[in-house]
């Protein structure tokens, strides 16, 4: 695992902006860490049961940033890339859980040169197909259990 470090204060200021701005603050907890080496210019982690035991919270959100990579980068960009990472932390005020996640869509800097946007709007019609295909599942798993309870109750 790589050794965590302290983020510097220009990116932390960025984050908790942006956790503030989207109200994210009222309901999780943020830590924040640079590495020195990754495959990722950003990470966005959930605590698992043990870190969430050692940060006495459950709802306990890491950061984790390559920072030299990060700020080889335009402030524009910077914004952008943690806005779209930071993105995909979903607070469900109805069950109080912190999720992860947003449908990643993963193209090749060669397909992106050689294809362009088509290469992009491909992909996403791509995630969006799955995203769908995920939903008609959860509402036809969501209407065979009304089905059931119906049957039983007759």
């Amino acid at each position: 695992m790589a050794k965590l470090g302290k983020l510097s204060e220009d990116t932390v200021d960025l984050i908790d902006g942006i956790i503030s701005e989207t109200g994210l603050d009222n309901y999780i907890n943020v830590k924040t860490y640079a590495v020195k080496k990754s495959k990722e210019v950003i990470k966005i982690k959930k605590a698992g049961p043990i870190e969430g035991e050692l940060a006495k919270d459950e709802s306990t959100v890491f950061i984790i940033v390559y920072e030299e990579a990060f700020d080889r980068l335009d402030d524009d960009m910077k914004d952008t890339l943690m806005r779209d990472a930071i993105n995909n932390i979903v607070f469900n005020p109805d069950n109080g859980k912190v999720s992860i996640g947003a449908p990643r869509i993963t193209v090749t800097t060669w397909g992106l040169q050689k294809f362009g946007d088509k290469l992009l709007s491909a992909a996403e019609s791509g995630v969006l197909a799955i995203e769908q295909i995920a939903d008609e599942e959860k509402e036809r798993k969501l209407l065979e259990r009304e089905n059931k309870k119906n049957k039983n109750k007759n």
